[in-house]
């Protein structure tokens, strides 16, 4: 899963910073929709 949330990153030109619960991959996938 971590790998295709890391395509959608490079795909959208967003970093992404993984926590043990993935807190900030959920707000980073609100800026990417």
């Amino acid at each position: 899963m971590k790998r295709l949330i890391i395509k959608l990153a490079k795909k959208y030109n967003c970093p992404v910073k993984f926590t043990k619960k993935d807190k900030l991959y959920k707000r980073s996938r609100e800026e990417f929709e």
